[in-house]
């Protein structure tokens, strides 16, 4: 063994020892707060209400109890429409509200495309405010972290491409794995059988809520505080660092192991050793509700796979004098990064033609689909292409087997990354990193045996 990797070895034993026990704690903290509050809310828009009133001549008085029925408890009003019934109430303020006198003490409020302009009125009437999932959160913060509550709706009119089986899917998928506890329900206006269809909707939401072990209660406070929210900068870079750092060191000790399943399974134990690290270091109640969020996301994905490829490369420097095999590599090297950039970010890049059949049939079956960029790609290629490398007759097959085992660490980045999504669930993640790595191990052994064969043949 080299002196680097000796040293690799001895520093990174001191982090097993010293951290690791303290971080397991930690992430049993979060886990018994995820899986013991089950509680959400379901509301529905009071607009929405007096509109499919006047739609199907319904008394407003019978809707609601028809909704009441459907375990509907809170509406959401504007703040001229304050009143005292007995429905709770999520006030809906916007810029041009000025008089915040009739809003209560202590009330959920929702701020406009979540843009909280006036933190005062906030903290002076302990007002909660709700964390609108996917809308950037601007002014939050100033309100303390038990204040907010996070709150998951469809964009107006977005609903109307949904059919309700979607609908119910996209909700309870929120609850599930990113925390959600307030359902805000937007009525579809599309439905041929307006009414009726609208209150099977929320009876379907709520029997499939239960099944699913959750409870509607009405929330007045964030269930999610845990830990530490100083110092989040440095928590950040000290992530970032881990896991670009981790899956770099697991790769450089394996190389000084012949058998492929030993080095494979070093090169996890790192990786999963980096996943620790991070899931007990964001562990924070800021993270755990994404109103903050791990930064530098693709390159802690990417940083890792250039390195493995010119680390490689380099260490086998006669290969470089063959520049159109050399020139062919880099380019498929470069169009996958782009697939996987475009595929990580938030850009409408199509699925493959099969891809919609496998997330249904995993989250049908598995409750938690494995990332494709692990079972399908990442874990295969990096296993078959650690056998391909030490069996290479020749240049080209060396070149090939260095982008296969770069293309396979997007496995092991992959699933650091999983981790990094703090307001998924813990339970969720880990099942999807099991499964990714049963089925992307059954590829890479499938991929290896089919090479053997064409050797033989």
């Amino acid at each position: 063994m080299s002196k680097t990797a000796k040293l690799l070895v001895v520093i990174f034993s001191t982090f097993l020892i010293i951290l690791l026990p303290i971080c397991i704690h930690q992430i049993f903290k979060r886990i018994f707060l995820e899986e013991k509050n089950k509680a959400v809310e379901i509301v529905l828009d009071f607009d929405d209400l007096k509109r499919l009133s006047i739609i199907t001549k319904t008394e407003m008085p019978k809707l609601l109890n028809i909704f009441r029925r459907c375990g509907v408890r809170t509406l959401a009003v504007r703040l001229k429409e304050v009143s005292s019934n007995d429905f709770y109430q999520i006030i809906k303020i916007n810029e041009n509200d000025k008089d915040f006198d009739n809003i209560p003490f202590g009330s959920t409020v929702i701020f406009d495309n979540n843009i909280i302009f006036d933190s005062k009125i906030v903290i002076q009437k302990n007002l909660k405010v709700a964390l609108i999932e996917f809308y950037k959160p601007v002014g939050f913060e100033k309100i303390p972290i038990e204040n907010l509550i996070t709150l998951h709706t469809f964009k107006e009119n977005e609903i109307f491409k949904y059919s309700k089986e979607k609908i119910v899917k996209r909700f309870l998928r929120a609850c599930m794995e990113r925390k959600i506890k307030i359902l805000y329900v937007r009525l579809n206006f599309g439905f041929k059988k307006t009414l009726e269809e609208n209150v099977e909707l929320v009876e379907d939401l709520k029997t499939t809520l239960f099944k699913s072990k959750f409870y509607l209660e009405h929330l007045d406070k964030n269930p999610y505080v845990i830990g530490s929210d100083k110092y989040i900068w440095l928590k950040k870079i000290i992530s970032f660092l881990i896991s670009v750092l981790f899956p770099i060191c697991g790769f450089i000790i394996s190389l000084n192991i012949k058998k492929i399943q030993l080095k494979f399974l070093v090169i996890l134990i790192f990786s999963l050793c980096g996943i620790i690290l991070i899931s007990a270091l964001l562990s924070s109640s800021s993270f755990l509700i994404k109103l903050e969020q791990f930064s530098g996301t693709k390159l802690s994905l990417l940083i890792p796979v250039i390195f493995i490829f010119f680390y490689l490369l380099f260490k086998h420097k006669y290969i470089l004098k063959e520049k159109f095999h050399l020139s062919l590599v880099l380019g498929l090297l470069i169009l996958l990064f782009i697939i996987i950039i475009l595929r990580s970010g938030n850009y409408n890049f199509p699925l493959f033609p099969f891809e919609e059949d496998i997330r249904e049939f995993f989250e049908e079956v598995f409750i938690a689909r494995p990332r494709t960029k692990e079972f399908l790609i990442g874990h295969p290629f990096l296993i078959f292409g650690l056998y391909f490398y030490t069996e290479a007759k020749n240049n080209i097959e060396k070149l090939l087997s260095i982008l296969f085992i770069s293309i396979g660490f997007i496995g092991q980045t992959s699933m650091i990354n999983t981790f990094c999504h703090i307001h998924i669930n813990f339970i969720i993640s880990s099942l999807r990193t099991i499964y990714g790595l049963i089925f992307g191990i059954l590829i890479g052994y499938v991929l290896i045996i089919c090479q053997k064969l064409l050797r033989k043949y």
